[in-house]
């Protein structure tokens, strides 16, 4: 079974050093957090894709596809228990840019042809893994 994506034990980006680097390319904490994340995700080969069922799978791959699109990451293997915290994390933008993450909200629902309110949104990018956002899309659909 494939672990999920984790943040390195290090990562506080709340910290006041760290808050006061965030955004400074080469300098700041994300790129170092980013290049850790990236090798969790590089150690994953297409077997994870077995941690899906039938019935997710073609939209998992839709979503994660659109994730990867934007968002800097080597591949689309994600698996149901990655954090949307961690996949929707655009390590390139500062505290109020979340341009690429709000492009990746409207093109997922724009390929999975459902709406979802801000709010839901909200709670989905800080709490929910991939599955439970998988399962929504789903549930809505039906």
């Amino acid at each position: 079974m494939t672990s999920p994506l984790h943040w390195p034990d290090w990562w506080n980006p709340s910290s006041d050093w760290n808050r006061f680097l965030l955004g400074i390319p080469l300098l700041g904490p994300q790129d170092a957090c980013q290049r850790e994340l990236c090798w969790q995700l590089r150690q994953r080969d297409d077997t994870c894709l077995e941690a899906w069922d039938e019935r997710r799978l073609a939209l998992a791959r839709t979503v994660s596809h659109t994730i990867k699109k934007h968002l800097y990451w080597p591949h689309d293997l994600f698996v149901p228990d990655d954090p949307l915290e961690i996949l929707t994390w655009d390590y390139t933008a500062s505290s109020i840019d979340i341009l690429n993450t709000g492009t990746v909200v409207l093109e997922i629902e724009d390929r999975a042809m459902v709406s979802i309110d801000d709010e839901l949104w909200s709670q989905a990018l800080d709490n929910w893994t991939l599955g439970r956002l998988v399962d929504e899309i789903l549930a809505r659909r039906a």
